[in-house]
């Protein structure tokens, strides 16, 4: 479900955080070695959670097991498991949000798990109980909801911090929390009278009008000649290229449709692993709809509903890549002029429509 990074976080053994930080299962690390984290998942504000007990030899992050190891394996939850229900709560505000995972190496070679989170202060062990019960309760009605099974709550007052809950271990998907997932998926992202895109994986729809993997393909979104560090999808509708490119590339994704696309892909984003894109719910005819630059942008077979706006243009720092309908080819080509230099151009194999992979010319602001 999740793409496993390389980076390393480099933290000099012992600089720990024992100040009501450090649990039964992991420690909070806030120190110099963050930098390599911000940088890599091109976030602020965030914490490292790593965890105490180390990956075993030739153990893979999908292997690992958040919470007591020596508990039978019903009661064990996968580390990803764990962290895929914690961003689906981060959703809905009841829990920090998790960007990735990291790995950090101690003094002995020994490699530990790391969560790359939202940081939300300190643990105050001096809140009512009371607390954590209600937030539970909340996590409870949710589950039902989507399809997750919260922990028991045992009134431990660690389990919240700055009014989230941080402590997922235990949490499982219900037996039937994909099909209902696909199920708000597919109603979310319906375009007419059937699904746009198709996923990349999980449970297929054989009606979806686009097939994803050979769309990646065709717009050459698998053999770029850079590395973007931040990409954005103008009219994201499931955002599968969001989740390929992010995985892919490391990037941070940020995708822009109707809120009821958005909030279907940002689930199913999550259940992809692919937890370092944002969606923002957004009526693309409106001026100024996206704020920010990117190293890539994409803009595809949107101009025929919303038209051409500047927001595009100002959006792509590095390279745009535009598809459009054949009576917009020649407004597509003014629209980019000045700012832009087509350094590719072809047919897309399904629609045939033409597809511009444009660079931002020197000095072009």
């Amino acid at each position: 479900m999740i793409v496993e990074r390389n980076a390393l976080v480099e933290i000099a053994p012992g600089d720990v955080v024992v100040d009501g930080e450090c649990g039964t299962h992991a420690f909070m690390y806030r120190g110099e070695g963050l930098a390599v984290l911000r940088e890599a998942f091109g976030r602020e504000g965030i914490a490292a959670k790593i965890h105490h007990q180390p990956l075993r030899n030739h153990q893979s992050l999908s292997e690992y097991v958040w919470g007591t190891h020596y508990l039978p394996p019903h009661q064990q939850t996968p580390i990803l498991e764990a962290i895929t229900i914690q961003n689906l709560c981060a959703i809905h505000g009841l829990a920090p949000r998790v960007y990735g995972l990291a790995l950090w190496r101690d003094r002995y070679g020994r490699c530990r798990p790391v969560q790359v989170t939202d940081d939300m202060g300190h643990c105050n062990t001096r809140k009512p109980t009371r607390v954590v019960s209600d937030l539970h309760a909340q996590l409870v009605e949710l589950g039902g909801r989507l399809g997750f099974i919260p922990n028991w709550n045992d009134g431990y007052v660690a389990h919240v911090v700055g009014g989230k809950w941080v402590d997922f271990q235990s949490f499982f998907f219900a037996p039937d929390y994909e099909p209902r997932l696909m199920a708000r998926f597919w109603a979310g992202t319906m375009f007419g009278d059937r699904p746009y895109q198709q996923v990349l994986s999980g449970s297929s729809m054989p009606t979806c009008r686009v097939d994803m993997t050979a769309r990646i393909a065709d717009l050459g979104l698998d053999a770029l000649d850079f590395t973007p560090r931040t990409v954005c999808d103008i009219g994201c509708s499931g955002g599968q290229f969001l989740n390929y490119l992010t995985q892919r590339y490391g990037a941070r994704g940020t995708g822009y449709d109707l809120e009821r696309v958005v909030n279907a892909a940002r689930e199913y984003s999550v259940y992809a692993g692919a937890w370092n894109v944002d969606y923002v719910a957004a009526d693309l005819r409106q001026p100024d709809t996206v704020t920010g630059a990117y190293d890539l942008v994409l803009f595809l077979s949107m101009a025929h509903h919303v038209g051409f706006p500047a927001y595009v243009l100002r959006a792509a720092r590095k390279r745009l890549i535009v598809e459009v309908i054949d009576d917009q080819q020649q407004q597509a080509r003014e629209w980019l002029a000045g700012e832009f230099s087509i350094v590719r151009e072809h047919r897309s194999f399904d629609y045939k429509r033409l597809v511009l992979h444009a660079e931002r010319c020197e000095g072009a602001v």
